[in-house]
């Protein structure tokens, strides 16, 4: 990636829509109505609609490259999961100026969520760490796969299980 992105509407003839950052994007994440993009320096940004004018600030430069965005959609309120190799991922509440963290010992390179779990990836991706939604102060679980398969986390599925209201 570089300062933008590009994208279609698939239901739009018209021409491709162009968004640009001040500096490089190093994650980029499409919700249900807009784009969220990750920046080199930290900065979160968030455009409405994907409307190519009027990027929001969702957080200011950190220092730290942005590596990983997650949407959580559940309790009617839209949350953004952010990994940038702290020792904590950020967790964001889209029009309001609460932050919270998930926390752990070691750099988190990757943060995944669904609706009542985190995930984080250590920054030397040989550890993954889970949190209850409702519990950020340490993880709940942790996997030292490095150890078990002898090779490092490439990506992480979070698969949803039914369920049986039997």
């Amino acid at each position: 990636m570089d300062q933008s992105a590009v994208g279609w509407r698939p239901d739009d003839a018209g021409p491709p829509i162009r968004l640009t950052a001040l500096c490089e994007i190093t994650a980029l994440l499409s919700t249900c109505s807009d784009v969220v993009a990750g920046l080199r320096d930290g900065t979160v940004l968030r455009w409405l609609g994907a409307q190519a004018d009027g990027a929001q600030t969702v957080r200011s430069a950190t220092g730290s490259a942005v590596r990983s965005l997650a949407w959580l959609s559940g309790g009617g309120v839209g949350r953004l999961l952010v990994g940038d190799g702290s020792p904590h991922l950020d967790l964001l509440v889209l029009g309001d100026s609460f932050r919270g963290e998930y926390r752990c010992g070691q750099n988190l390179r990757w943060g995944f969520a669904a609706e009542d779990l985190v995930v984080g990836v250590n920054d030397r991706r040989d550890q993954l760490f889970t949190w209850r939604i409702d519990d950020p102060e340490t993880p709940v679980a942790g996997v030292s796969v490095g150890r078990l398969t002898g090779h490092s986390i490439q990506d992480v599925a979070m698969l949803a299980q039914p369920v049986n209201l039997a």
